[in-house]
């Protein structure tokens, strides 16, 4: 598709227009100016050749104020202006159709007298007020492409560009005759009507630049180039030689022959000159063209994705590399040659039907397709369907290694949910055994556990006299260990069930919950002869198990009472801290502690760091606190020094805004 005019060429076109439009203004208020005053060098511009009448002089101004009307814009005032340059257009054409009209059939109809009246006593003529033939079939032709140019049908920009040819040629004809002083040439024609009628033709093909034949000359196009450079030489260059030839010739300077022989080497020698400047640039944006076309074509080769080209007819037209590679072929085969025939049975696969969209609805289309090659292998490929001019692109990125990942991964995902299935139900199986262990520990090892401590007390009540004290401290040593045995079963079926219980999370208000177990550790005749130290800071709430969390606290308060216990005064900080995502709580006091080094135990299941003749416990609690902790999603931990106290931390997810 050729461009059209730029916006420079455009307005040299307006320009254009309106020169003509004012000189031929100018040049029918002379004339007019020059009846009126009068002057005849107005008339005529030269003394003893042809005047223009009256009438000439008015078809001159209409034509003026038509054409400037055409090019008008002023907002508000375009129905006005149409109608004036359309009523001008269609006059100038009456006025040339009614002075044939006189010289055809002898009519007289007055026109020749429109202006002035006493024409006659000013030249020595038998109709003196009447414009030649000439002029008025150049208004005739004139007027009809100022009308069209109002009347805007699409077939007419060839017509009025057309008409205004021919009155470009009528006029340089009879300035011609006037440079060369041919008087058959110019006698029809006075001079300042034939530059006024040029001057208008010039100003009506330039009306239109974008439309007709006159679009190739005003073409953003080498050949618009050309034309632009060479057709003012081309009009000019061999009138002026002809009239130095016949110049020459009429001084006597050469005959006939050799001012003829003379025209023909100039007119070659200048236009040959003229050829040769004008292709330079045009070989100049051939080699700019050559360039950029092989710097797309080299960044379209370079590229990772394949890249086609599809012609209207289906035939490619450009392959890359890659996208040959792609397709398992031949570019020399493929090239020039339609799908079709390249690839068998490719019209009737979905990636077709999408291609075929594209070509006829000009629309863009993604999708990943399935290619099966000749050789029964299949590839996956990425495909960007664009719409261009030469038919449609085609961009495609080899995606096969993905869709191979993908698929290890879904058989991966599948043998994974296997092994989930198979895993749960091991966990089950695993779950089963431990409910009835728990049921074998809280029946079977109780009943044994309850005959040692009864009859161990049965003992100390009935043979109490016959034992000496040794004796009686066995007894004692038998009922303890067989108490301390069923505490310690008590809180391992507590911990078992921690981990199968079902969760009934709420949110719980830390602060309250703390403070009642407090009160009711503070009831413990144990506690109530102690001093202490009880620091509480402001709880939030969170979202946890109330039952769990209250297990947890109990624990965590429980052993700081308990390693505090050789304390005068006992000190017992509880408090919190905020994090982004989460809330930490602490429970510090200023017991025994721990050593460091040794803290990873302190979670562990029967994990003691101090003797049981100096703290009582099983070293369960802590393994509690860890796993309900964990299956509220937060993490434990705890810090501390020998002698000097220790601090217990758990954390649980943030309570948000909202959640209830």
């Amino acid at each position: 598709m050729v461009p059209g005019p730029d916006a420079h060429i455009l307005r040299i076109s307006r320009l254009q227009v309106s020169v003509a439009a004012v000189t031929t203004l100018v040049i029918g208020l002379l004339v007019l100016a020059g009846w009126l005053l009068p002057l005849p060098i107005l008339r005529s511009g030269l003394p003893g050749i042809p005047e223009t009448k009256p009438n000439t002089a008015l078809a001159l101004i209409l034509s003026a104020t038509a054409l400037w009307a055409s090019r008008s814009e002023q907002a508000g005032f375009e129905s006005f202006l149409r109608a004036v340059g359309l009523a001008c257009g269609i006059t100038v054409a009456l006025l040339g159709v009614l002075t044939l009209a006189q010289d055809l059939f002898s009519w007289n109809i007055g026109i020749d007298v429109l202006i002035q009246s006493d024409i006659a006593r000013s030249v020595d003529l038998q109709l003196p007020g009447r414009m030649s033939q000439a002029s008025a079939v150049d208004f005739i032709i004139l007027g009809a492409a100022l009308t069209l140019l109002y009347l805007r049908p699409r077939a007419a920009n060839w017509t009025i560009q057309l008409l205004a040819a021919l009155t470009f040629f009528s006029s340089l004809m009879a300035l011609i005759g006037y440079a060369y002083d041919v008087r058959q040439l110019y006698r029809p024609m006075a001079l300042p009507t034939a530059i006024a009628t040029l001057a208008l033709s010039l100003g009506v093909l330039a009306a239109r630049p974008e439309r007709a034949f006159m679009k190739v000359i005003t073409a953003q196009a080498p050949g618009g180039t050309m034309l632009r450079r060479l057709l003012p030489l081309v009009i000019l260059l061999p009138i002026v030689l002809g009239w130095v030839r016949l110049a020459g010739q009429r001084a006597g300077f050469y005959g006939f022959e050799f001012g003829l022989a003379l025209l023909v080497i100039f007119n070659t020698l200048i236009l040959t000159t003229v050829l040769w400047w004008t292709a330079r640039p045009i070989n100049l944006y051939h080699a700019e063209l050559q360039q950029t076309e092989e710097r797309y074509r080299s960044t379209l080769e370079n590229m990772m994705e394949g890249c086609q080209i599809i012609g209207f007819n289906w035939r490619y037209l450009y392959l890359n590399d890659v996208a040959v590679r792609h397709g398992h072929g031949d570019k020399t085969r493929m090239l020039g040659r339609t799908m079709m025939e390249v690839y068998p049975g490719i019209d009737a696969t979905p990636m077709f039907t999408e291609l075929r969209r594209c070509m006829e609805k000009r629309v863009h289309h993604r999708m990943e397709n399935e290619f099966a090659y000749s050789d029964g292998s299949k590839g996956w490929f990425s495909l960007s369907i664009e719409p261009v001019p030469e038919g449609i692109f085609i961009l495609s990125t080899d995606i096969t290694k993905e869709k191979e990942l993908q698929e290890e991964l879904r058989k991966h995902r599948e043998h994974l949910e296997e092994l989930v299935e198979e895993r749960t139900a091991q966990l089950e199986a695993a779950n089963k055994e431990l409910e009835a262990f728990s049921y074998s520990v809280s029946h079977d090892l109780r009943a044994p556990l309850r005959h040692i401590v009864g009859f161990s007390e049965m003992l100390q009540k009935h043979a109490s006299d016959s034992l000496d004290e040794r004796g009686r401290h066995h007894l004692n040593t038998i009922a303890d260990s067989a108490k301390e045995m069923g505490v310690l079963i008590d809180e391992l079926l507590v911990f078992s069930r921690m981990g199968r219980t079902e969760m009934r999370t709420a949110v719980v208000d830390v602060g309250y919950l703390v403070k009642e177990i407090i009160e009711r550790e503070s009831t413990r005749p144990e506690v109530r002869q102690r001093t202490i130290d009880w620091t509480i800071d402001p709880l939030p709430h969170v979202r946890a198990d109330p039952t769990m969390l209250r297990l947890v606290f109990q624990n965590l308060i429980g052993n700081a009472i308990k390693f505090t216990r050789r304390r005068d005064k006992a000190v017992v900080h509880i408090g919190t801290s905020s994090e982004t995502t989460r809330t930490v709580f602490f429970v510090r006091d200023n017991g025994a502690g721990f050593d460091m080094q040794y803290a990873q135990k302190l979670f562990g299941v029967f994990q003691r760091l101090h003797r049981t003749e100096d703290f009582e416990g099983t070293g369960v609690g802590l393994a509690n606190v860890r796993r309900i902790v964990s299956r509220h999603g937060g993490k434990t931990w705890a810090e501390g020094e020998v002698d000097k106290g220790a601090t217990f931390y758990f954390s649980l997810p943030k309570l948000t805004e909202g959640r209830t």
